[in-house]
């Protein structure tokens, strides 16, 4: 089975970072994963968040095999991040008992892993390296081991279709006739969820294919360029430049939720440069609607409008399109991650055969570190996008308050920006509710009660 969380190739030695890792990046998503337990109410979540910042700490203070530790560092902060997201965008979530049970068990292991590196991070010999080898290779094999239990294609779906399935389980008990069918994939279904929820998977993307997506739908899920956007023009400008100095360009915005990769890409195709290179020939695809390759082919179908009449192949008439119209093109896959993680197989077919026409350049948004498939992607800002700078944070706040300078503002405005780690959705969400409230912060404001409202409010953000 695809996994989600496996690594592409090392980038070039100028996209790359020493550790390849973002470390108080890292620990600002371990932190928001444990406050969604609360509510979520499920327990062991927050439990776990905590172990893992301990071992980030452990694996950033190493002297020795700092390097060989880095992956599980990066691996175990995918893997929480991905949990949160199951837990947020899940209602009945506290109803699965699978999922509690094996939060519960990564709590436990996650304590054994930080308990075994603190060891090996205290050696001040080499006579261990043979058996340091050997316990870094059991703790990276097991984390791997949780991401394919976790293995989040369709992984808001999968956790809601397995509590549906085993209660629909007693109901095919009781001997309904017109569930029979569901009894045979259920029980196949039992045997998968242990392996990775595979038969679960396609079950859902079965689902899935039988929707279809209309202009109007892309355009309700198409955000306008946003005009608060600070901290990031040398970002914009290695995108453009990339853009208009290849015929072919395959480019990536790539970090956490909240980083500011969607805005990133808005401001770059609103560059006089790239909308002169593509004319009318740029087009905006919000995958989080479409979340499998049927619904991503047909989202395609729509903004080139291309007209499939029936019983005609969509996959041929859009090969048609692009080997009649040569002219240079720009796909732009936001939040590409969801198709992506439920569909992995099916998408990177779909990418190839949309990366073997020269005349298309692609720009995908997406959470983690990697770009998908196995396509070369220049990657913005190195490994990925970097928060703020803590200047661009203050004209956030400037620009939305409408002053033209901090007076008083000025102390608390830095903390909660530092509170916050300069993420540009975070810092938003945390000063607009002041701002809207008479541009200013009550003297009891503190940066943990902002925190607490931008955690509240952060679902209804995009990244």
């Amino acid at each position: 089975m695809p996994n989600i969380f496996s690594r592409q190739p090392m980038p070039k030695a100028e996209d790359a970072i020493p550790s390849g890792l973002d470390w108080g990046h890292a620990k600002t998503i371990l932190s928001l994963a444990g406050s969604v337990r609360k509510t979520a109410g499920v327990p062991y979540l927050e439990g776990a968040a905590e172990i893992a910042i301990k071992i980030i700490e452990i694996v950033e203070t190493m002297k020795k095999n700092k390097e060989d530790c880095v992956s599980i560092a990066r691996d175990i902060t995918d893997l929480l991040d991905g949990i949160k997201d199951i837990m947020e965008r899940r209602k009945d979530i506290k109803q699965n008992e699978m999922l509690i049970k094996n939060v519960q068990k990564l709590e436990n292991d996650l304590s054994i892993i930080k308990d075994k590196l603190h060891k090996i991070s205290n050696r001040k010999t080499k006579f261990h390296v043979t058996s340091d080898a050997g316990i870094i290779k059991e703790c990276r094999e097991k984390i791997k081991n949780y991401m394919d239990v976790f293995n989040t294609k369709a992984s808001v779906n999968i956790w809601k279709n397995t509590g549906e399935l085993l209660q629909g389980h007693e109901d095919i008990k009781k001997g309904q006739e017109d569930t029979r069918a569901d009894t045979r994939e259920f029980l196949q279904g039992q045997d998968d969820i242990k392996g990775g929820l595979k038969e679960v998977m396609a079950g859902i993307a079965k689902t899935h294919d039988q929707s279809t997506i209309t202009y109007d739908d892309l355009e309700k899920a198409t955000p306008a360029v946003p005009p608060v956007f600070f901290g990031r023009d040398k970002l914009v400008s290695e995108g453009v430049h990339h853009l208009i100095n290849n015929n072919k360009a395959f480019l990536a915005t790539l970090g956490a939720r909240g980083i500011g990769r969607t805005s990133i890409a808005l401001h770059i195709n609103n560059a006089p440069e790239v909308k002169k290179k593509y004319e009318k020939a740029s087009y905006f695809l919000p995958c989080e609607v479409l979340s499998n390759t049927n619904l991503l082919l047909q989202g395609l179908i729509q903004r080139l409008d291309i007209e499939v009449g029936q019983g005609e192949s969509q996959h041929k008439k859009l090969e048609d399109y692009f080997r009649i119209n040569t002219q240079s093109i720009l796909l732009i896959l936001d939040n590409f991650e969801t198709p992506w993680n439920n569909d992995q197989m099916g998408i990177e077919n779909l990418l190839g055969k949309l990366a073997s026409f020269d005349q298309i350049s692609t720009i995908v948004t997406m959470r983690g570190s990697k770009g998908p498939g196995s396509i070369y992607w220049k990657r913005l800002g190195s490994e990925s996008i970097p928060p703020l700078s803590l200047e661009s944070a203050k004209r956030v706040f400037l620009e939305i308050s409408g002053k033209e300078q901090l007076d008083e503002e000025n102390d608390i405005v830095e903390t909660i920006s530092k509170e916050l780690d300069c993420v540009p959705l975070a810092i938003t969400l945390g000063y607009y509710p002041y701002c809207k409230e008479s541009c200013s912060f009550p003297s009891q404001i503190t940066p943990e009660n902002v925190a607490k409202r931008q955690n509240k409010n952060s679902q209804a953000g995009k990244g």
